[in-house]
């Protein structure tokens, strides 16, 4: 959205960007100019609001509108790249973003996966490291960002004995990670250019053709239309990589289990997997995002895919011996990407029903099934399991994909629950998170304590449940 406020805000971060080109901070290898963050913001009867579409471009009857604040018209956003302090453990460079309002960063993030005590989800989240930019004032703030980015990588933020503590943890855990990362790349890996991709870009070999005939198109609404195939509203599917690669990642996640080389679960709800943002492939699959994921996000989810910044990369495994399966769930992401990397396998479709908080939340949509080499994106508030694994072993690449520009504009609305309209369909139902699963089936063996903590839906918001007496939202 192209406004006066835009204008002003851009002009005054980019006399910030220019003195610090002449004059850069310490630590500070580049910076780029300031620009106005992608966001489906527009101004209707007084009020800015974000068009949220269920589908994105194919499903334009599908919108509601959701108020965001004000301050969202004087959003500007820079790029950066940091070196982290010699001697310690974050001595790199760190591609990093600051989001500015009224010439103020109110955002500020790192790209790269990093493990710090005042950093969370690649945010940095201490109160006292915005209230120090603020107090700079708007005229060298992006200067102050870079003094004290470099100053939480040193040491504890705050010298209490807790955040000393809390550092010195976080800082021992960022090390151990390195020192795996290390010791694969250098002694395990079978082939180490694959963790280059994210300085040399990614080989064209890499990607099915269809996919590359997009990624050489202009990559508009049109050209998303031939490459997708529309599997519910808003829920595509698209070919990205060949079967050649699929096998090669396979054989890399093979080897590095092989190793026995300690790395954590993928997510909280899977055992058997892979963090490869843990194993030295983080700027890989930034690459990835950045260069090919980022405009067919921006397409399809026009407003929660318009500017992703992070990503959560992992492996997930199926076996009849291992994870069979997975309960319903949404992510914790703004886009997921989830390819099929192989192997021989019956069963484990992937089961699609609403969008949180709708009314037809726990109604069944599709029953997708997996093709090796096809990927299959939907926004991260999907409801959506995967059926157990009959035969054979599945292994599935999967994206999270975040906005902080879309997550700091939302005002909380967007959490807004609506009463069902209809009894759950049974494949919709999540024995871990839904109160009234034993209603409608037997929970399966084990699983009965989930119930204690269910939440969903809240009280009044199921379809049989007394009509609420006011509206509910849920964080």
């Amino acid at each position: 959205m192209e406004s006066d406020k835009n204008v002003a805000a851009l002009a005054a971060v980019q006399k910030q960007v220019e003195e610090l080109r002449k004059d850069p901070a310490p630590g500070l290898l580049e910076i780029s100019d300031a620009y106005v963050p992608p966001l489906g913001v527009r101004e209707e009867d007084g009020h800015l609001v974000v068009r949220k579409c269920a589908g994105g471009y194919v499903m334009p009857g599908m919108e509601h509108v959701v108020q965001v604040s004000e301050d969202v018209a004087d959003t500007v956003a820079v790029d950066f790249v940091l070196r982290g302090p010699e001697g310690t453990t974050y001595a790199r460079d760190y591609p990093m973003w600051a989001l500015l309002r009224h010439g103020v960063p109110y955002l500020v993030g790192f790209r790269a996966v990093l493990v710090n005590a005042v950093v969370d989800n690649g945010v940095v989240a201490h109160p006292m490291f915005y209230d120090r930019v603020e107090e700079e004032g708007s005229g060298r703030a992006l200067r102050v960002v870079c003094t004290e980015a470099r100053r939480l990588l040193r040491g504890a933020y705050h010298k209490c004995e807790k955040c000393v503590t809390n550092y010195e943890q976080f800082a021992g855990l960022e090390a151990f990670r390195k020192a795996v990362r290390v010791e694969y790349l250098e002694h395990h890996a079978l082939r180490p250019e694959l963790f280059a991709y994210g300085a040399t870009g990614w080989p064209r070999t890499a990607f099915a053709p269809d996919f590359l005939a997009f990624a050489d198109s202009a990559r508009g609404a049109e050209d998303a239309e031939n490459l997708v195939r529309e599997e519910a509203d808003g829920v595509y599917s698209f070919p990205l990589f060949t079967r050649d690669f699929c096998e090669y990642l396979v054989k890399e996640v093979e080897a590095f289990e092989a190793t026995g080389l300690l790395v954590a679960p993928p997510n909280s709800m899977n055992k058997a997997g892979l963090k490869l943002n843990e194993i030295g492939l983080a700027d890989t699959f930034s690459r990835l995002q950045r260069d090919y994921l980022q405009a067919l996000a921006g397409v399809l989810f026009p407003v929660e895919g318009a500017s992703l910044e992070t990503h959560h990369t992992f492996i997930v495994q199926y076996a009849e011996d291992e994870d069979q399966g997975l309960d319903m769930h949404t992510d914790d992401s703004e886009v997921t990407f989830n390819v099929c990397l192989g192997k021989d396998f019956t069963g484990a479709r992937l089961n699609f029903c609403g969008g949180f908080g709708r009314p037809d939340h726990r109604q069944h949509s599709k029953s997708y099934a997996h093709e090796i080499g096809r990927c299959v994106v939907h926004l991260g508030t999907r409801r959506h399991g995967a059926a157990d694994i009959l035969s054979g072993e599945r292994f599935n690449l999967i994206m999270w994909n975040y906005s902080q520009v879309y997550r700091s504009s939302v005002l909380p609305s967007k959490r807004t629950y609506s009463r069902e309209t209809s009894p759950p369909a049974p494949v919709c139902l999540s024995y871990t998170h839904d109160r009234d699963f034993d209603s409608y089936l037997t929970y399966p063996e084990g699983k009965a304590v989930y119930k204690e903590k269910a939440w969903c839906p809240p009280p009044g918001f199921a379809h049989d449940d007394a009509r609420p007496t006011a509206a509910c939202s849920h964080d």
